[in-house]
């Protein structure tokens, strides 16, 4: 049976768009669709077509397939999630770390709060596509964790951290961050952000600092 017509208002939506404007507004479509929760392997390329009011084969001129929009989503998101972290990543050696330990974890618990639904597609899309798995397990945490352990040394070096083995102790404390985050915050009901704050601050500090960074009247 011949498929009905457009509806007039899709044909209208149908027009020419410069090469940028189609390929963000395909974007758009996949990340909404993640936000709203569809499961990664049930999205239809036909779906994001309609919805940013083009054709199907148009959708493969800007990407080879789903995985590879998503993909391109994730690398923007990976910026941000490190961007977050920046107070005390970027904190320049020598400098107390406590309060920059706690804004960059509110800086991070914001962001899991506001595009949390995305992250969490993202962090289910990686056991149904070997793409996104790469993208998300191997490439986005790899370069947090990795963040993370370089600013450790340098706080190594100033003479502020406990005996620590730091590479396991990046990559512990980055994934528990990610696992609370997206249970507490990454859901349509989140916790307050301070709540979840409070306890992963208090939980880096006491892991990662002597007592005289602390408690300097000790």
């Amino acid at each position: 049976m011949k498929p009905p017509s457009p509806a007039p208002e899709m044909r209208r939506k149908r027009m020419r768009r410069q090469p940028d404007d189609a390929r963000r507004a395909l974007l758009e479509a996949v990340e909404t669709v993640l936000e709203e929760g569809v499961p990664f392997r049930d999205i239809s390329v036909a779906v994001l077509a309609e919805r940013a009011g083009m054709r199907r084969s148009n959708f493969y001129h800007y990407f080879a397939g789903i995985d590879d929009a998503a993909v391109a989503i994730l690398e923007g998101v990976s910026g941000l999630m490190v961007k977050a972290g920046s107070p005390w990543l970027d904190l320049e050696q020598g400098r107390n770390p406590l309060e920059p330990v706690r804004q960059g974890l509110v800086n991070s618990a914001r962001l899991f709060r506001d595009r949390g639904r995305l992250l969490r597609a993202f962090d289910e899309a990686s056991y149904a596509s070997a793409a996104m798995r790469s993208a998300w397990r191997r490439k986005t945490m790899e370069e947090v964790i990795s963040s993370v352990r370089t600013q450790l040394e340098r706080q190594r070096a100033a003479g502020f951290l406990r005996d620590l083995d730091i590479p396991e102790t990046a990559r512990a404390l980055v994934l528990m961050n990610n696992a609370v985050f997206m249970e507490r915050l990454a859901r349509w009901d989140p916790h307050p952000v301070e709540d979840v704050v409070d306890t992963l601050t208090h939980i880096w500090i006491s892991t990662l600092y002597q007592d005289s960074v602390r408690d300097p009247a000790k």
